[in-house]
């Protein structure tokens, strides 16, 4: 037998042995343990990585979107036409509106007329008493009586020269002084009887009957109360006030469009009776009366109204809603879209404007791409995706800086063919002070 046979069959009992020998508890736990923390491990791993490529991916994303551009709505402006309408409030007043006033003291004997009643012109209104002045026009009565009857009487003496031409001359002075005051108590007792300067409604009454009336002279009249106000109802006035943008468009005849809230849907038709044809120094406006018939008597004197005048200009301008506007040293800019996609800040000159959209006198031709809601600190050249705005039916119709009804255009596409003027290559931005005053 060889040295490895031997080898081998010394070995193969110990071989047995070792088979045969249990593994221990505490090495089989650490084996599991080993396992478990590789798998662990390994899972671990996985979503670390799974993590980082949603990170990455994001990234990416976020890169792709800054390289194209912020989303910015664009619009093109709309054009005004060389006649639209100029929207200005309005209050409502009667055509006629009067006091009346007592001109002579005394108690309220009878009321005739009360609020709310129509009246016509010369109608009796109320009655006063005041017996004193009664008692001066009997006494003025009875002093003319004796004068004409002496007069009457020397006149005919003088003629047979049984008295002399003075005394005729004295008792006829006499004569004409008793009539005349007589002729001013008449006047007097006849203010106490008031009667209506013309027909309308009684809109106020500030006296019962039984009241004692004070007279109301021309020092007290403005602190006097009237024992009634009158008022004109069936046509009426609309007082507004013209700005002076407008004030110098205005003119008589002139067709206004009249609106109330009480009547949604219904307009009124009224034209321009008078105007001012001066500006308030204080407010710069100009007071224009529109004169609106009222027949029916459905509008109150009092009321608010919403007045539409036309108003004609020499040509048409581009108007742009109040939100792409950028205010900054006391300038005003508008945000356009390039055609390479970035924005520059045009220069502008602004016309008038209702709150909702401004008129551009200067700086823009109308075919620009105006971006919408940038806000006051954007940009020279900044990086834009413009996205067509959509239609809004709350904003007014296009060919008026201020307002009226109707809806804007449909806003423009993506301007990457048109022909805005491109933002200068190296300009620097405009300050970056807003400043909210500028002149609009």
């Amino acid at each position: 037998m060889s040295d490895a046979e031997d080898r081998r069959v010394e070995a193969a009992p110990h071989a047995r042995e070792e088979r045969d020998t249990p593994v221990r508890p505490g090495v089989l736990f650490y084996l599991v343990l080993l396992a478990l923390t590789a798998a662990a491990g390994g899972g671990l791993f996985a979503l670390l990585s799974a993590r980082q490529e949603r990170l990455q991916a994001q990234e990416r994303a976020v890169a792709r979107e800054i390289s194209a551009g912020l989303p910015v709505r664009v619009i093109k402006p709309k054009m005004t036409s060389e006649s639209f309408q100029m929207l200005m409030p309005g209050d409502v007043r009667a055509y006629f509106e009067s006091p009346i006033y007592a001109k002579v003291s005394g108690y309220l004997r009878k009321l005739h007329v009360d609020k709310g009643d129509r009246v016509e012109a010369g109608q009796l209104l109320c009655v006063l008493e005041n017996p004193e002045a009664e008692q001066d026009y009997r006494t003025a009565k009875a002093n003319y009586d004796i004068a004409k009857i002496t007069n009457d009487r020397n006149q005919d003496l003088v003629r047979d020269h049984t008295v002399s031409q003075q005394v005729a001359d004295q008792s006829k002075a006499q004569f004409l002084m008793a009539q005349s005051n007589l002729e001013r108590t008449r006047i007097m007792v006849g203010y106490e009887q008031l009667r209506a300067p013309f027909a309308g409604v009684v809109v106020a009454r500030n006296y019962d009957p039984g009241f004692l009336v004070p007279a109301a002279t021309a020092s007290t009249a403005t602190t006097a109360t009237p024992v009634l106000v009158l008022a004109r109802v069936d046509r009426l006035r609309v007082y507004v006030y013209a700005p002076q943008s407008d004030a110098a468009f205005v003119r008589l005849g002139d067709p206004a469009l009249i609106s109330f809230d009480e009547f949604p849907g219904r307009v009124f038709e009224g034209r321009v009776g008078r105007f001012a044809q001066a500006l308030d120094t204080a407010t710069r406006t100009m007071l224009t009366e529109i004169e609106l018939p009222n027949a029916d008597r459905t509008l109150l004197p009092g009321m608010y109204a919403q007045v539409r005048l036309q108003r004609r200009q020499p040509k048409s301008y581009p108007l742009v809603p109040d939100e792409a506007l950028v205010l900054r040293n006391e300038k005003a800019f508008v945000p356009v879209v390039t055609a390479e996609r970035t924005i520059h800040l045009q220069p502008v000159t602004l016309g008038i404007d209702n709150g909702i959209e401004v008129q551009v006198t200067a700086g823009l031709t109308g075919d620009e791409a105006v971006a919408l809601g940038v806000g006051q600190t954007v940009s020279e050249g900044l990086k834009v995706q413009p996205v067509a705005a959509k239609e809004s039916g709350a904003a007014p119709a296009g060919p008026k800086p201020v307002g009226s009804a109707g809806k804007p255009e449909a806003a423009p596409a993506p301007p990457g063919a048109r022909s805005g003027p491109p933002g200068p290559a190296g300009a620097a931005a405009p300050p970056t002070s807003p400043t909210p005053g500028a002149t609009r």
